[in-house]
C-alpha cells in the first residue's frame, strides 16, 4: 500500500476543473429557473393585472433573464469559492503537513487478514 502526502493543490488547476462543472450546472439551474419563474410570473401578471392570455410572453422573458442572471452568479461565486478553499487549504497544509492518502491495487480482494 502507498501512502501520499498531499501538502499543495495547484488553484489554477482547481479553478479549469471546477469552472466547466460549474457552468454545467447553471445551465441546468437556467433552464429550471427559467421554466419555473417564467411560469410563475406569467401567473401572477395574470392574476394581479387581471391580462388577457397573450401577455404570457412577459413571465417567460423575465424568468429567462432572471435564470441567465442566476447562472452567471453562481458559476462566478462556485469557481472564486473553490479557489479561495484551495488557498485555504494550502496555507493550512503547509502549517500542518496536509493529507495522507493511502493507494492500493485494484485488484486485491479483501481477506481475513485485513479485517
Amino acid at each position: 500500500m502507498n501512502q501520499f502526502l498531499i501538502r499543495k493543490i495547484d488553484p489554477w488547476s482547481v479553478a479549469r476543473t471546477v469552472f466547466p462543472l460549474a457552468w454545467i450546472v447553471s445551465a441546468v439551474t437556467i433552464f429550471l429557473v427559467y421554466l419555473l419563474a417564467g411560469g410563475i410570473l406569467a401567473r401572477v401578471i395574470k392574476e394581479v393585472a387581471d391580462t388577457p392570455v397573450s401577455l404570457d410572453g412577459t413571465g417567460v422573458f423575465m424568468g429567462f433573464f432572471l435564470s441567465i442572471i442566476l447562472g452567471f452568479f453562481s458559476t462566478i461565486a462556485t469557481t472564486i469559492s473553490s479557489v479561495i478553499m484551495v488557498a485555504a487549504y494550502n496555507f493550512l497544509a503547509s502549517l500542518g503537513g496536509g493529507f495522507v492518502v493511502h493507494l492500493a491495487d485494484s485488484t486485491r480482494t479483501i481477506d481475513k487478514e485485513e479485517e
